[in-house]
């Protein structure tokens, strides 16, 4: 069979959400499951029960969680220490209605109640004219102002709110307060957690018909209240790979960076590390080691450092994200 040596291709894993919709499938011409509203998309995802699997090359039908397994050397390249699981999660989120008022533990926190630590980043591919994101505390609130109005049920008066289009970008570091507003679909990239402490839910209930449960205490142990209207991430032009690019995000456990290209545009490069490519609009063709595979919007591909050499060749004007997992293990 071999190694990983050439672009991956994962099945997406689909969620049912209370909030969610339809433009999944509007937006990037998917076929979603039939019944409840699907919220979100898991691209690249190596999750205990929600493992994604390869359906391309000699490889197809292996989960990522035996890839990392097995031939850690050929996804990540030379490391002191692998990690055990892939570092990072790779989803879409169509949020038809507005998310829950909501907090990811930092390190401490998570140590505390047992989960695991997550920062994020969203990309907005698409949003409504009206489209907000709450992020943050507004200027002023206290803990003790925030704690009342959570116990009176208006816990959005205290947060930071933002007017998104897309191309915005925004960050989440752990602690940071926030809820995704509804009418906006964004590529997220975070840190392999499933960790979320819901502080508020705006008195909806879920799919079952019952009130979704809140995590206060958790909650207020991992909000960092001195977190006061951090606004929308302002990209940083660089060269990424002998390209113009824009970096985004740098953090310890990722790195994005924003890629345009022309209509028949050729990017030749090396790697080595693990590169995953995400096409916000556009079509590209991408070829490592003799295998060519042809992304459109909405879809992603991951080239482990095996393939060494990159060539994408781009059939129509096409924006890209470009994700670096970093082993933070």
């Amino acid at each position: 069979m071999g190694e990983p040596n050439y672009p991956l291709i994962f099945e997406p894993i689909y969620k049912e959400r209370v909030w969610g919709g339809s433009r999944i499938s509007t937006l990037f011409g998917r076929h979603l499951p039939s019944g409840n509203p699907i919220g979100e998309s898991w691209e690249i995802s190596d999750r205990p029960g929600d493992n994604s699997r390869l359906i391309n090359g000699p490889l197809a039908g292996t989960s990522l969680h035996t890839l990392v397994e097995r031939y850690p050397q050929a996804i990540f390249g030379h490391a002191i220490q692998y990690p055990q699981r892939f570092p990072i999660l790779v989803k879409i989120i169509d949020a038809q209605d507005v998310l829950s008022v909501q907090v990811h533990p930092h390190e401490q926190a998570a140590a505390l109640f047992g989960g695991e630590p997550k920062t994020e980043m969203w990309y907005v591919v698409d949003a409504l004219p009206e489209s907000v994101v709450y992020l943050g505390l507004r200027a002023g609130i206290t803990r003790d102002q925030f704690e009342q109005l959570l116990a009176a049920g208006k816990a959005a008066e205290a947060l930071y709110k933002v007017t998104v289009k897309p191309g915005d970008i925004i960050f989440i570091p752990a602690g940071r307060i926030h809820a995704l507003g509804r009418g906006v679909v964004v590529f997220e990239i975070q840190q392999n957690s499933d960790t979320t402490y819901r502080v508020y839910d705006w008195g909806r209930v879920g799919l079952d018909g019952k009130p979704r449960e809140l995590h206060l205490r958790e909650s207020l142990a991992s909000i960092n209240f001195d977190d006061v209207e951090p606004g929308l991430v302002q990209p940083q032009p660089t060269q990424l790979l002998g390209w113009p690019a824009a970096l985004v995000v740098d953090t310890p456990y990722f790195s994005v960076f924003t890629v345009r290209l022309g209509g028949k545009d050729e990017w030749s490069f090396s790697i080595d590390q693990c590169l995953i490519v995400g096409v916000v609009s556009g079509r590209i063709d991408v070829t490592g080691n003799d295998m060519t595979v042809v992304r459109s919007a909405g879809e992603f591909v991951m080239l482990p450092t095996k393939v060494s050499r990159v060539h994408i060749h781009a059939q129509h004007p096409a924006e890209l994200l470009l994700t670096f997992p970093k082993l933070y293990c």
